[in-house]
């Protein structure tokens, strides 16, 4: 994410951030957000 890392390596970077649990961050980020988005529409 800061280019850091060469592209060659973006499929090795998405493992690890699946290791890490991020699809889950991500799905609870987006709950959060839609809750938001509905209490303050």
């Amino acid at each position: 994410m800061l280019g850091k890392r060469p592209l060659s390596e973006w499929d090795d970077y998405v493992k690890e951030l699946k290791a890490k649990n991020m699809d889950r961050f991500i799905e609870l980020h987006n709950q959060a957000y839609e809750r938001f988005r509905k209490e303050n529409a």
